[in-house]
């Protein structure tokens, strides 16, 4: 292993270095003719020459999917800043339509005309979300300095669920942009694998 090209040997120093995108396992399987690394290797080359394709060719498929990514954030954004009192107006809002495409399409007996007129009052769902959303629980693992067992409301829950959902989803819109604007970056990569 002494003539081996990528390691120098000396009595003070090991030095390494090898080519850039340099597969080490596959020398490895042609020299003991193990042809399952191999294929294990080539189906890995193969399915990131597929993705690195994929992303320098489709830029604009990128750029919409950041987009959608984006609204998403934006319109959980909004429910982080409102809690429970703008998600039990959306509710409100959303439930008569809903309530709506119910009756349409379920036959009418009794049963679903009572759920019609449950979900299509707007002041019911918006009264039930925001009383929902004053409960308290109890954290039992903090204190106050008088030694009282601290509570957090069920709106503060949504609001770090809401922000939490907010930030991977501009996450996600940013890894889409980088890609939609990296493509030619990604069509030269695509020559190395």
């Amino acid at each position: 292993m002494d003539h081996y090209y990528g390691v120098t040997r000396s009595g003070e120093f090991l030095y390494h270095y090898g080519v850039k995108g340099m597969k080490w396992g596959v020398r490895k399987a042609i020299l003991t003719g193990n042809q399952r690394a191999l294929d294990r290797h080539y189906r890995k080359a193969a399915k990131k020459l597929a993705k690195l394709t994929d992303l320098g060719l489709n830029s604009k498929k990128y750029a919409a999917k950041a987009a959608a990514y984006g609204a998403a954030a934006t319109g959980t954004g909004t429910l982080v800043v409102g809690g429970t009192k703008m998600a039990g107006h959306i509710a409100g809002r959303l439930t008569p339509k809903i309530a709506a495409l119910y009756a349409k399409h379920m036959p009418h007996t009794k049963k679903t005309r009572d759920a019609y007129r449950v979900l299509s009052d707007y002041n019911a769902t918006n009264d039930a979300v925001q009383t929902w959303g004053k409960k308290e629980h109890i954290i039992p693992f903090l204190q106050n300095k008088a030694g009282e067992m601290k509570t957090i409301s069920n709106d503060a829950l949504y609001r770090i669920g809401a922000g939490a959902v907010t930030a991977g989803l501009a996450a996600k819109s940013a890894q889409n942009a980088y890609r939609a604007t990296h493509g030619a970056k990604y069509r030269k990569s695509k020559s190395l694998a």
